[in-house]
């Protein structure tokens, strides 16, 4: 029996091929998959679902790859999500530029299907758990926090208790 992924991943390509071999390829896997055929179109889908790892084309009309990135970056909401550069363009300068400009990773198409698969599994599983630790250093903190609050009503209801003995001693 297989359990639902809950991992979504927002693919923005202008290549309806693109789309349907992505489907293909993760379709087995039962990840929650979106789609924007623009830069432009991703990062309002983007914005709106808070995807788990974008799929990333650099070369598309309009808003490129590096653009795109570069404004899901600074979008607070979206700054930390995992990003996954996708190119027919094979050279070196380009796989520099895309690290420099601090993606995730890196594939290129065609896509080798064994590789494609193991990245996203490896990205989601990194990034989850990178969650799961935030999860758990927030619960702390908020832990943390509530031992502090309990301690300060303590010290608050000792403090009235005082002051309550100290205005009787007055009235006396």
């Amino acid at each position: 029996m297989q359990t639902k992924n809950t991992t979504s991943i927002l693919v923005i390509d202008d290549d309806p091929v693109i789309k349907e071999v992505i489907e293909a390829y993760l379709i087995r896997d039962n990840y929650l998959l979106f789609f924007a055929e623009s830069g432009e179109e991703g990062l309002v889908l983007a914005d709106d679902i808070l995807p788990d790892l974008i799929l990333l084309d650099i070369m598309m009309p309009g808003m490129d790859g590096f653009e795109t990135f570069a404004k899901i970056r600074e979008n607070l909401k979206l700054a930390n999500v995992p990003v996954l550069f996708m190119s027919c363009i094979d050279d070196r300068d380009t796989l520099r530029q895309s690290l420099d400009a601090g993606i995730d990773d890196f594939i290129n198409k065609p896509f080798d299907k064994i590789e494609f698969r193991a990245k996203i599994r490896a990205i989601s599983r990194v990034n989850r758990s990178a969650f799961y630790k935030t999860v758990n250093r927030l619960e702390s903190i908020i832990y943390d926090k509530d031992v502090r609050i309990s301690e300060l009503q303590k010290e608050i209801e000792l403090l009235k208790q005082q002051q309550s003995f100290s205005s009787e001693i007055r009235h006396q």
